[in-house]
């Protein structure tokens, strides 16, 4: 008997390979997400995001040759129903805020638990924003 295919495939935006790597395994592992395709900066990920299939886009902020923030601008213009989400080691107010203006579904910290962000992912596929506890929490 074989396992279920995952429900959700995924592009994963970081400019880390070994970060990208362990959450890919993360997502993976979890039954829930499939990767269909990993980048190490934000024109990648327009392209990518252009040519691969998928249900779901998770970016991190900082990223060269185009950061997060240009990105996800860009990807509103072009693929405007597609879920976004960042994952990011930033919990400024402001970049949160900014984050939100520019069209995210949802936002992440890096420091969160492996669960908060699953529930997070979930909550997005399911057509609502969902954002890290300790940015809605002050």
């Amino acid at each position: 008997m074989s396992s279920p295919s995952p429900e959700y495939r995924m592009i994963l935006a970081d400019d880390h390979a070994v970060f990208r790597e362990g959450i890919k395994r993360m997502l993976e592992d979890s039954g829930l997400f499939k990767v269909v395709a990993q980048v190490g900066d934000g024109k990648t990920l327009i392209e990518k995001a252009q040519a691969v299939p998928h249900d779901l886009i998770l970016t991190d902020l900082s990223m060269p040759h185009c950061n997060g923030f240009e990105a996800v601008e860009q990807l509103r213009k072009i693929l405007p129903k597609s879920k976004i989400v960042v994952l990011s080691m930033h919990k400024d107010r402001d970049l949160f805020k900014k984050a939100v203006q520019v069209g995210v579904n949802g936002y992440i910290l890096k420091e969160d638990v492996f669960e908060q962000m699953i529930h997070c992912l979930k909550t997005v596929m399911e057509g609502e924003s969902a954002y890290s506890p300790r940015l809605t929490s002050f």
